[in-house]
């Protein structure tokens, strides 16, 4: 026989309201060819109801495997499971498609090891390590801050390269049903955020109203509490990194962070500004989190990283 157009579904249970077969169809242009296969059939009109009804929506999370691979997903290496940053090249917008995500979710972190990395962390492999500066000594000066370190960076992040054939869409992060000030947000994925500008460190001032994207916690806000101070860890200090109370956990790690626009959350927000990278906080406070700046992960790998939506802004 003849097709009558796309039908998503067909339910006896949804209509049983009104004693009749319920068809839908993706389009008020197939109604008509609908009912014409239903004459043909030589079944009654007054016993089906013909109309439009939306497709499936196929909820995932960000612990889901991600047919398009962008910010914020799981990710897992043989250091443990984090989380996406955001979608880069190489060098340049001519370079090999790459990722962002936190050193210390490599097995050496400030050092080159090669790691291949799997979406979600249980899944099949994306990519691998491409980049990941060794510690330095020397003067530095950065942000109006200037002085001399033993065995520091300005950031904690790697670069992967991604696998041929891996489907990723630049300057994308996943944008979730809600977000958690103080706790947890929500982790259910419902389309991208665009990446639309850099937000740099002179914007990135105490009080300021950011937001992360996490396989853990979700999607959360929080206000900027310190800037540029330096962190010192064990053999090494990470220069001039940022405090937030954006509510972070484990697994976080890698996580973007980033302005909406407006700042007003009722907004359905679309386009945002990239400001850095989450990778930690003290231990047990989940209520306060350290990022790195994109102007510190510049400074570590020695060029400028494009990371905007196609179209949207040269950055």
């Amino acid at each position: 026989g003849g097709r009558v157009g796309p039908i998503t579904h067909a339910s006896t249970n949804s209509g049983q309201a009104h004693n009749r077969l319920l068809i839908g169809v993706k389009e008020t242009a197939a109604i008509a060819a609908a009912h014409s296969r239903r004459l043909a059939l030589g079944i009654p009109s007054y016993a089906v109801t013909i109309a439009v009804t939306p497709s499936a929506d196929f909820r995932t999370t960000l612990s889901d495997s991600a047919h398009v691979v962008i910010g914020g997903y799981e990710i897992g290496s043989p250091a443990g499971t984090c989380t996406l940053g955001f979608n880069t090249y190489s060098g340049g917008q001519s370079g090999t498609p790459a990722f962002i995500t936190a050193s210390h979710c490599t097995s050496q972190t400030f050092g080159f090891d090669g790691d291949t990395f799997l979406q979600p962390s249980s899944g099949y492999p994306i990519g691998t390590e491409a980049a990941d500066p060794t510690l330095w000594t020397g003067y530095w000066s950065f942000n109006g801050r200037s002085g001399a370190c033993n065995n520091c960076r300005f950031s904690d992040a790697a670069l992967a390269t991604y696998a041929s054939g891996v489907i990723r869409q630049p300057g994308a992060l996943a944008k979730t049903t809600g977000w958690g000030y103080g706790g947890r947000g929500q982790n259910v994925v419902v389309g991208p955020w665009e990446i639309f500008n850099k937000l740099t460190p002179p914007f990135l001032t105490v009080g300021r109203w950011l937001n992360k994207v996490g396989r853990t916690s979700g999607w959360t806000r929080g206000q900027v509490t310190r800037t540029c101070f330096d962190y010192a860890g064990s053999g090494y200090t990470l220069l001039c990194q940022w405090e937030s109370n954006i509510w972070s956990e484990g697994g976080d790690s890698g996580a973007p962070i980033f302005l909406d626009a407006d700042q007003h959350p009722p907004v359905d927000i679309t386009y945002i500004h990239l400001a850095g990278l989450l990778w930690g906080g003290p231990p047990g406070v989940w209520s306060t989190t350290w990022f790195s700046s994109l102007a510190g992960i510049d400074r570590d790998f020695g060029r400028t990283f494009s990371v905007c939506s196609p179209g949207l802004a040269s950055c």
